[in-house]
């Protein structure tokens, strides 16, 4: 190395000067020490200095001690009252003169390269704290957008964990192999940890001063901690099962003489290799993206991931060959005990990697220091704040739950002699940077968010001149109300339109009718098979079980289909007059429940082979019909009930004025509910195929167990929900109001000044009439034709339900007469939902607003009528499929009896892939037509008869069902053809005709005031 010396100011420093020098302090290289500033006059962040005490500085928490910082500093001959120009050891001159030929120096020993190396990343550190405050980019902004990141990183977590873990799942079970299991296992309790992970970010964003004045940051290391101990003794359980089985599997191999066991099959066939395949292709994908967002839970989300991904290539190929080894492919045949291998080796390998996060957490919850890394950019940051820092005494910084808390003791000119007063004692002067307190009159103290980290409001308390003990603290929920102003005319022709956030209460009821969904479409997948077909024998892989025939089949799930929808109605009924709608749901959730339970039992082999199952199969549908009548009316009535702004507002978001339009919102509403019910209905992927490879009891239970969530969401918010007693049966005072309008029709006759045949009725004399004609009844009556105005509509629907229906009977008829390959043809209708959970986002994130932002309203009469085209389309093209199905052998138009041998083939041979464009034209077609009408029944109804309105729009689904009973006598071969073809063209017509008759409404949707979007579309009478 050089000759030591020190360098002086008349010397042009060299970046080579400075490290030389701290070497011959230190006699060694320092890797730990301090750079001097860059710009005296730049503040790098607001601080909180005190005279003689410790101040609590951002929300983030550590300790740093600086015993020897002055020292260090002192013989460094740094100063803050030196000039920038004077200062030979500034970052800009670090920096210029830094081109990395130490680190490349071959001359140089590899000890003295990598301290080099180490100097050049921490300038490169400050560098970049440098160029982020030049920028322009705060804090606060960066933070903001790792969270940004941490949000739509956790929900597409959760989403993926949903979707593989029911895969998984499937996978283990068809495939019988233990090493899947047990990474089916792990990802169950990732999905549990994910889930909370999520509830826990929220709760702590949501942030209550007066039960957690400091936030609930620790709530997330703790549930971590709670769930990595659950993780860790699953794991064990696997181990111990493992182990068990490798000890089986040796005294089998072995043939130990008395030893009764029988070696279990494991088949790892295509549809369990594709799952765990795109497994790992999701999770390599999603741990790349959280590895890049630098905060600690995604650090534990990206950990997360990667163990995923090890655990579920370990598992395939450990369960491929142990496949291959039973089957006698692979030699010898004593490898099969490598699949009990792979989960024990998956257990211990997650294990290993839990504990250290256990261990992490654990020691962040005891405030463990922070990382002298981050000490020594706290450092940089407070020494260089301000001239007027002389030196740092002390800086600690130690975790505090996921972030640190920091205090700094900084010393400054000792010239505000405030002790000199006689009556002080010790003086404490917090100083900042900045206020915003404008008040000539008070003198205040303005915490602001750059001193508050875990708070999302900003405090400010106010102490008045006249009165000490006074305080005024506002709230930045008040800042947020007072940038929310009504619109007015112009600005909701030209801002453009946005949701609202919506509210926690209803996410929870979406939530539940997720898991009703969930049980709904998980039991009603497997029922044609179940009903149509007979128990398959040894030859035979069509499941089945009643043996009932193709028409016994469709007409139960038509009948089915029926009741289901038309109970709402009165399940209206008995909400509105009896028990109001929570009550309703809770105990139709019940009573949902009990007719699962009845559907289980009866279809265990042992009712089957006792001939009981019809019987309790009809009585199972009778009482689940019961249960989802009262879920479905009252549920989604209720769920738009949780938000209650009715009036567009203009908010200023990032620098913009936009419309917080609550229809919008509504639609937004929706559409994220139907977009839940349809990944829900993706149950049925998992239950037709248990139904195959196992058993259909089991295919109905795992429906049962889910169903429970949905009652644990309805009791653990049950003090959240906005809820209103019942105020009678608005339903039963309609049908008087009608009858009695009629009557003095027809008494009366028709009367010039009376518009719409509902106002005869407020012309009824209390004399001889059982309803009072007061305002309120007027109301009532009022009310009443703007709830009639809006069923108008409805009345088209039960042909578009016709369509719709065609896919959970004929279409799965369908695909038995077509090679299904090894699939269930019960399968392909998962198609649908799976279309829906794509495409919503889809049209609600990118297509919507895109149409908006260029001042095209997509109005919903226009939606409908595109989904009556579109699902015509999908009509016509099953008819072509069909055609195809009879010009291809060898069965052709399946007229004649098909062969008895267990060599019959029993389908044509086209592949079932024709059926794809038919369940996506479908789901398209809800889009348009199924959400729309949704939203349409709710925001049209008035406040008072919003649950009724609904059910009447549902029971348009039980009049589609009931005209589906009409075409029973042609769901036979081979008039299937001109069935389909028929019901194209009609689709097509009446969608024609159902804009032609309505397609004014959406014009007068345009001339509505703003405050009547919600509660007032204008009526007949009002044009």
């Amino acid at each position: 190395m050089d000759k030591e010396r020190t360098p002086n100011s008349s010397e042009k420093p060299t970046r080579r000067h400075t490290i030389d020098y701290i070497a011959q302090q230190s006699h060694k290289p320092r890797y730990d020490f301090v750079l001097p500033s860059y710009k005296r006059d730049r503040r790098v962040s607001s601080i909180t200095t005190t005279v003689s005490s410790t101040t609590i500085i951002n929300n983030k928490s550590t300790i740093i001690n600086t015993s020897n910082l002055e020292q260090n500093l002192s013989s460094l001959d740094i100063t803050n009252n030196k000039k920038e120009n004077d200062d030979p050891y500034s970052l800009e001159q670090m920096v210029c003169y830094r081109h990395g030929r130490h680190v490349e120096d071959k001359a140089l020993s590899r000890q003295v390269r990598k301290f080099y190396a180490r100097q050049d990343e921490i300038i490169d550190q400050y560098s970049n704290i440098h160029e982020r405050h030049i920028s322009g980019i705060s804090h606060d902004e960066h933070a903001e957008r790792n969270r940004r990141w941490t949000l739509l990183l956790i929900k597409a977590t959760l989403i993926s964990n949903i979707i593989l873990v029911i895969g998984k799942n499937f996978s283990a079970i068809i495939s019988k192999s233990l090493s899947i299991a047990s990474s089916a296992v792990e990802s169950t309790i990732d999905l549990m940890l994910n889930f909370a992970i999520w509830w826990a970010n929220r709760a702590i964003r949501k942030r209550n001063p007066y039960f957690y004045p400091q936030g609930r940051t620790r709530l997330e290391p703790i549930i971590i901690i709670i769930l990595s101990i659950v993780m860790c003794a699953a794991s064990f359980q696997v181990i111990f099962e493992g182990v068990r089985s490798v000890i089986e599997d040796i005294g089998y191999f072995r043939n130990v003489s008395g030893y009764a066991y029988e070696k279990p099959p494991i088949d790892i066939n295509p549809a369990a290799i594709s799952i765990m395949c795109i497994t790992i292709v999701i999770k390599i994908v999603l741990s790349i993206l959280c590895y890049r967002v630098s905060t600690p839970t995604m650090s534990a989300l990206a950990a997360d991931h990667r163990n995923d991904v090890v655990a579920t290539i370990v598992a395939l190929v450990f369960g491929i060959i142990g496949s291959k080894a039973i089957d006698g492919e692979i030699k010898p045949k004593e490898l099969s005990v490598i699949d009990p291998v792979g989960a024990i080796v998956i257990s211990l390998y997650i294990i290993i990697c839990w504990i250290p996060q256990i261990r992490l957490h654990i020691r962040n919850l005891t405030r463990y220091t922070a990382p002298s890394q981050f000490l020594q950019q706290l450092t940089w940051i407070a020494f260089h704040h301000s001239p007027l820092v002389r030196k740092i005494d002390t800086i600690r910084a130690y975790h505090f739950g996921t972030h640190f808390l920091v205090e700094i003791d900084v010393l400054l000119p000792n010239d505000l002699h405030l002790e000199a007063l006689p009556d002080v004692e010790r003086a404490f002067v917090h100083l900042n940077c900045e206020t915003t307190n404008n008040n000539a009159n008070s003198n205040s103290c303005n915490i602001t968010d750059n001193q508050d980290r875990q708070s999302d409001m900003t405090v400010e308390i106010s102490v008045e001149k006249n009165d000490a003990n006074s305080f005024v603290m506002d709230t930045a929920d008040q800042e947020k109300q007072s940038n929310e102003i009504e619109s007015t005319t112009e600005e909701l022709h030209t801002l453009q339109h946005i949701s609202d956030h919506i509210p926690l209460t209803a996410w929870m009821i979406i939530l539940c009718l997720f898991c009703g969904s969930f049980a709904f479409y998980g039991i009603s997948g497997p029922f044609q098979n179940y009903i149509q077909f007979p128990v398959p024998g040894s030859n035979d892989t069509q499941p089945g079980a009643l043996n009932r025939g193709h028409q016994t089949a469709t007409l139960l799930t038509t009948f089915f289909s029926f009741y289901c929808n038309i109970f709402p109605i009165v399940g209206a009924i008995v909400a509105d007059q009896f028990w109001g709608k929570y009550k309703a749901i809770f105990i139709s959730c019940i009573i949902y429940s009990v007719g699962l339970t009845v559907l289980v039992v009866s279809s265990i082999p042992q009712s089957i082979n006792a001939g009981t199952a019809l019987p309790g199969l009809i009585i199972a549908m009778i009482i689940i019909g019961m249960g989802t009548g009262g879920v479905q009316s009252n549920a989604i009535s209720l769920m738009g009930e949780q938000y209650t702004r009715k009036t567009p507002i203009v908010k200023e978001i990032k620098g913009k004025k936009k419309i917080i339009d609550p229809q919008v919102t509504i639609q937004s509403l929706f559409s994220w509910l139907y977009w839940a019910m349809n990944l829900a209905s993706l149950s049925s992927i998992l239950t037709t195929n248990i139904e195959k490879y196992h058993s259909f009891w089991l295919a109905y239970l795992i429906p049962l167990i889910v169903f429970m969530g949905a009652i644990i969401v309805l009791l653990v918010g049950r003090q959240r929900y906005v809820r209103a007693p019942p105020n009678g049966s608005l339903l039963i005072q309609a049908f008087r109001v009608i009858k009695i309008a009629f009557r003095l029709r027809w008494k009366l006759g028709k009367q010039g000044h009376i518009k719409h045949f509902l106002d005869y009725a407020k012309q009824a004399q209390t004399s001889d009439e059982t309803i009072k004609t007061n305002e309120k009844m007027n109301e009532f009556i009022d009310d009443l034709k703007q709830a009639i105005y809006a069923c108008r509509v409805f009345a088209f629907y039960p042909i578009y339900w016709i369509c719709y229906n065609q896919m959970n009977n004929n279409l799965t008829s369908q695909a038995a007469q077509m090679n299904v390959g090894p699939l269930p043809n019960d399968l392909l209708q998962n198609i649908d939902p799976l279309v829906l959970i794509i495409f919503i986002p889809i049209f609600e994130k990118i297509i919507y607003p895109s149409l908006r932002r260029l001042n095209i309203n997509f109005k919903p009469i226009l939606r409908i009528t595109c989904g009556f085209i579109v699902v015509s389309l999908a009509m016509a093209w099953t008819a072509i499929v069909q055609h195809l199905i009879y010009s291809t052998g060898p069965n052709y138009s399946f007229t004649s009896e098909p062969c008895s041998t267990s060599k019959c083939q029993k389908f044509n041979n086209i592949t079932v892939a024709w059926q794809i464009p038919s369940y996506f034209l479908i789901a398209i077609s809800e889009i348009f037509a199924s959400i729309t009408g949704l939203e349409y029944a709710f925001t049209h109804a008035p406040t008072s008869m919003k649950s009724i309105v609904m059910s009447l729009f549902l029971f348009t689904t039980a009049v589609g069902s009931a005209l589906n009973f009409t075409l029973i006598p042609v769901t036979v071969d081979p008039k299937l053809l001109w069935m389909y073809t028929s019901l194209s063209i009609v689709a097509f017509v009446i969608g024609i005709i159902f804009y032609v008759t309505f397609r004014n409404d959406d014009i007068d949707q345009n001339r509505v005031a703003p405050e009547e979007t919600l509660t007032n579309p204008p009526l007949e009478g009002d044009r």
